[in-house]
């Protein structure tokens, strides 16, 4: 079959989609937390907390810049 591998005769496209599931998960994960800060600073009219966006930011990045293998 074209979706085999010879070696031992398991599917390859199902490790592929829990390495792309995994990429999405996080990329889900950074926008809720980004959403949830972005509610909270709005609600309570709190001073954006500059260290942590920073870090989602930075995630950001170097998360678009993985490549799936």
């Amino acid at each position: 079959m074209a979706y085999m591998d010879d070696k031992d005769e398991k599917p390859v496209v199902p490790g592929q989609l829990k390495t792309f599931y995994g990429y999405i998960g996080i990329i889900r994960n950074i926008q809720l937390q980004s959403t949830c800060c972005f509610k909270y600073i709005t609600k309570y009219n709190a001073d954006k907390p500059h260290e942590y966006t920073d870090i989602l930011d930075k995630e950001k990045t170097v998360g678009g810049s993985r490549q799936m293998h």
